[in-house]
């Protein structure tokens, strides 16, 4: 039996074709392993807890007690864009997506955060000069994201 949404990408907008979508910034909590920013919470009844699915159940314990590790530093622009040339140069071009966060609206421009547009006008020039060519973006930016979100 054909599924409803096979080949296509499920968007805010309705169904979309892989190839039809665009620039795609995802939102990288949907794709990332926290598993390198966790520190394992020492209180006993805390460790079953802390591995727990997040779900409406269990999310404001997750938001007041997730515990961060203090070995890890977050990077910056440069050390991400320096992963991803990494990334690229190693032949893992197919199996990049980039994203941002907007999670405050303190992120937002008119608060004044970078913007939802961050990427695409400071990052992706920066790219640019650092030698990843226009296919190489297009991959990033389009192909990747078209092929990772489309149902099969």
């Amino acid at each position: 039996m054909p599924r409803p949404l096979a080949g296509q990408v499920q968007t805010v907008l309705g169904a979309v074709a892989p190839n039809a979508i665009g620039v795609t910034l995802p939102h990288e909590h949907l794709l990332i392993d926290f598993k390198v920013m966790f520190a394992e919470p020492a209180a006993a009844g805390d460790k079953g807890r802390a591995w727990e699915p997040v779900s409406l159940a269990n999310l404001g314990w997750v938001r007041q007690n997730y515990p961060y590790n203090p070995s890890f530093d977050m990077p910056n622009d440069g050390g991400r864009m320096a992963h991803v040339l990494a990334l690229v140069a190693a032949g893992h071009r197919d199996q990049i997506l980039m994203s941002h966060d907007i999670a405050y609206k303190t992120s937002l421009v008119k608060y004044g955060g970078y913007g939802y547009h961050h990427l695409l006008v400071n990052v992706v020039p920066r790219l640019r000069a650092k030698g990843l060519d226009d296919a190489g973006l297009r991959r990033l930016l389009v192909e990747n994201p078209a092929r990772a979100f489309a149902f099969a």
